[in-house]
């Protein structure tokens, strides 16, 4: 035992010496989500995927904030930085998209058969969506800890595209297409957003009569839930544009510099928030900085 404690007090010691010795690393290249422009909370939009070019830009709120950067080399179009947003079409609006008339019931658990289409709810109360708090404008107050939704809705034709469900839950949230659950989200998500469903779950709607039922428990704060349903509609804007092979990626204070391979072009991308404390003239600029570089990487010249 002594030996072994000596041991370990040995490799400790070496541990923390060869941690005192290594350089201090002053850039990083793999983080969960990458600063492209950071001046303050509102001027703020991230990259949340590795590849600049593998998803749409947000905000740190995780709201898309759309940047796009395509590279023309020659007649050939490179594109670097996001994507395109995506578009929906609306099966069924959600609040933010007006007022809609539903069944409800607070408080008093009603069953288990409650999400079926057949179960009979001539007793529930009706009332106009969304459900919540002091922050809907419109809609039906509601700040308790329970509240059970029935909302009949028609499809003439069914989605082809992807099916999204627009939800806006606090706290926990059930969802269920005509009596089966297809989704369940924990805790409050702040805002609307959108989930992309199974194809099991877009298999539950019918053309005709359907039935969105929600179930909403608020575990504490504040209290909300509305829903609605979207499909998504495939873009064709991005057509013969190719996906810029990305190369590097460093992240320091400041900046942010990518590196990509755009067919016989290298290009540089670099994004600078000027944030230095000792510099308040430049610290208030609500400004930040795209910088481009690009080089032929097979001898030849090339228009760009």
């Amino acid at each position: 035992m002594k030996y072994f404690l000596t041991t370990a007090r040995t490799l400790l010691s070496a541990g923390l010496l060869i941690a005192a010795i290594l350089p201090v690393q002053g850039q990083v290249n793999k983080m969960p989500a990458y600063p492209l422009i950071t001046h303050n909370t509102y001027f703020s939009i991230w990259s949340n995927t590795d590849q600049l070019n593998g998803s749409v830009t947000h905000h740190w709120t995780g709201k898309d904030q759309s940047l796009l950067g395509i590279l023309r080399v020659d007649k050939q179009f490179y594109r670097f930085m996001g994507e395109a947003s995506p578009t929906f079409k609306t099966l069924l609006a959600a609040g933010d998209e007006g007022g809609y008339t539903t069944k409800y019931k607070m408080e008093e658990n009603p069953g288990a058969d409650w999400a079926k289409p057949a179960f009979d709810d001539a007793g529930w109360q009706t009332g106009e969506g969304p459900f919540g708090d002091q922050r809907a404008k419109t809609g039906t107050s509601w700040t308790g800890k329970d509240i059970w939704i029935r909302r009949k809705f028609n499809l003439t034709e069914l989605p082809q595209g992807r099916l999204m469900l627009k939800l806006y839950h606090d706290d926990d949230a059930e969802v269920f297409f005509n009596g089966q659950r297809v989704s369940r989200q924990r805790g409050s998500n702040g805002d609307y957003e959108m989930i992309v469903l199974s194809e099991e779950a877009k298999g539950r709607l019918q053309v005709g009569e359907n039935l969105l039922a929600l179930h909403c428990r608020n575990t504490g704060g504040g209290s909300w839930i509305d829903a609605g349903l979207s499909e998504e509609i495939p873009s064709h804007t991005q057509t013969g544009v190719t996906p810029a092979e990305q190369t590097s990626v460093n992240v320091s204070a400041t900046q942010t510099t990518y590196g990509f391979h755009c067919g016989p072009v290298d290009l540089e991308v670099c994004f600078t928030s000027p944030l230095i404390l000792s510099d308040l003239d430049l610290l208030s600029m609500p400004v930040s900085y795209i910088t481009y570089k690009v080089k032929s990487n097979d001898g030849v010249q090339h228009e760009v």
